[in-house]
């Protein structure tokens, strides 16, 4: 292969470069794509967070207890527990809160991956604001749901916590980004 085809683009002389219309036609299609891909996958989570809510309240405790069960298990082979169903009765509220929180972290951050790629390269304030308070706002509407489901209730306290969560998914996504325009910055000047 010719060394003149591992070359830069920018090092080439102007009219080799590819046509700007072709150029601006491909990053624009690339743009929508990835707006596309942000919103199937934030919109199958709320899907799921639905999902869950909307379980009644045994099938959630089903569900709950399962996991509770198993880390106990998994926690007595460690120990010399033998009572591992107390264990696990005990681990059910902790476990119930940190998928609350798990769960909203990681809606945060596919929240402010949505506005990031709707708006590139304009990270700050406005779009983890954004974010937060769409976040939140599902998170407030979710327990309002839950009002209505069998054996559920709606917690303020919950709420709380989901919009923690949220904070924390959107700390960790902005950290990632502003570290990466900062690389690509840097690159670019080099």
């Amino acid at each position: 292969m010719p060394s003149s085809c591992l070359t830069p683009l920018r090092q080439l002389p102007a009219k080799c470069w590819p046509s700007t219309r072709f150029v601006e036609k491909s990053l624009h299609k690339t743009r929508i794509a990835r707006i596309a891909a942000s919103a199937a996958v934030l919109v199958l989570w709320c899907v799921f967070i639905f999902y869950m809510s909307a379980l009644v309240g045994d099938e959630s405790e089903g569900i709950s207890d399962g996991i509770c069960f198993r880390i106990s298990h998994f926690l007595a082979s460690f120990f010399t527990s033998e009572n591992t169903d107390l264990l696990a009765e005990q681990l059910s509220h902790p476990v119930r809160k940190t998928a609350h929180f798990c769960e909203y972290t990681l809606l945060g951050a596919l929240f402010l991956n949505l506005l990031y790629q709707i708006a590139p390269n304009k990270l700050g304030r406005t779009l983890v604001v954004g974010a937060w308070a769409f976040a939140t706002l599902y998170a407030a509407t979710d327990e309002f749901h839950q009002l209505f489901v069998e054996g559920r209730s709606g917690q303020v306290s919950d709420v709380c916590l989901d919009s923690v969560g949220v904070l924390f998914g959107i700390a960790v996504l902005y950290a990632v980004l502003h570290t990466m325009e900062k690389r690509q910055a840097h690159a670019n000047q080099s």
